[in-house]
């Protein structure tokens, strides 16, 4: 489903992906691990299109895509590090942002079950500026599911949660992936995130893929 090969990305001097080569099978969950700085941001990055490679090939469901491919046409699901919501639209407008051209009523409904499930019932009217870093976290993250897109790219997906919150963000994806045969990359520091998510963990140094074994 997503596959990398020779891939490269430079920024100036730095190679911060230096020949990656990458297999993730449909329906696998990888976790790519390592100190901040290590490339896996700008790897997941260069997968959704977001980054441009230098050298190198990045393949999702059998076919290869390159400048061309937009993020929004590459079937990908971002949850990017930060919340980064738009901050003129309001919770929901956030969420219905990935549904575009789907039913209204069904878009409605699927944005309303997710931010219950996120633990935010009720927060559709309210602005991004009036949550807090978590709240917005969980916000951010019923966004990138919302479409049930094939391929889901998770960029710290539990970081600035509580506990409580971060387990019910773990069994979300989770549902999703066991209902929709998602997907799923994802660069991340907690171990519950590893022993909850990932079949498979990759580690990462100096822009190189280091290790590998189960999660």
């Amino acid at each position: 489903m997503i596959e990398i090969r020779d891939l490269t990305k430079r920024f100036g001097d730095r190679a911060v992906a230096d020949r990656l080569f990458l297999q993730v099978r449909e329906g696998e969950a990888v976790a790519v691990t390592g100190a901040s700085g290590c490339g896996k941001t700008t790897l997941l990055r260069v997968i959704a299109g977001l980054e441009l490679p230098d050298t190198g090939e990045v393949r999702l469901a059998g076919r290869s895509v390159d400048h061309d491919d937009a993020p929004h046409t590459r079937g990908i699901g971002f949850l990017f590090q930060t919340p980064a919501l738009w901050p003129h639209m309001s919770v929901a407008g956030n969420i219905m942002f990935g549904l575009e051209g789907a039913p209204r009523a069904g878009s409605e409904a699927r944005v309303r079950r997710l931010l219950d499930l996120v633990g935010l019932a009720g927060y559709g009217h309210r602005s991004p500026a009036t949550l807090s870093g978590g709240e917005a976290r969980r916000v951010a993250l019923a966004r990138a599911l919302a479409p049930r897109r094939p391929i889901l790219l998770l960029d710290e997906p539990t970081s600035n949660l509580d506990p409580g919150s971060q387990q019910r963000a773990l069994e979300l994806i989770a549902a999703e992936r066991r209902d929709s045969g998602t997907t799923i990359l994802m660069a991340t520091h907690e171990r519950a995130d590893l022993a909850q998510l990932a079949d498979r963990r990759l580690v990462m140094s100096e822009g190189r893929l280091v290790a590998e074994g189960a999660s």
